[in-house]
């Protein structure tokens, strides 16, 4: 059993094992910080898709306007003091995520025996 939980806690979504193995408090902390940790990371993806827009429906029917247009957008979005802060919460969210990955390997190991059933 032990062995079960440490795999969905390391190899799954860390606090899933946990709250499994009967650590209630513990196990609820690791799924919130592993989901903002998660939703950190996709800041970057977020902002990206925020900025670059399709030109509108006229420019459709010309592929290499189109091509120019998503090519000036990508530019203007990728520059780097406009991608700084989006970055920088990525990394703090993969910081975040690998943190709780260690908490949640060092709390699979003490599971609760669970009680009998009741009659």
């Amino acid at each position: 059993m032990r062995i079960v939980l440490a795999l969905l806690n390391l190899l799954g979504f860390p606090g899933v094992g946990t709250l499994l193995a009967g650590h209630k408090r513990a196990g609820l902390a690791q799924l919130a910080l592993g989901l903002s940790g998660f939703a950190l990371t996709l800041m970057p993806f977020i902002y990206l898709a925020g900025k670059i827009h399709l030109p509108p429906s006229e420019l459709l029917s010309d592929p290499s306007a189109v091509a120019r247009s998503l090519l000036e957008q990508s530019q203007q979005a990728l520059s780097a003091p406009a991608l700084l802060p989006p970055l920088s919460l990525s990394l703090l969210g993969i910081l975040l995520f690998f943190v709780n990955w260690l908490w949640s390997a060092t709390t699979t190991g003490k599971v609760r025996p669970t009680p009998p059933p009741l009659p």
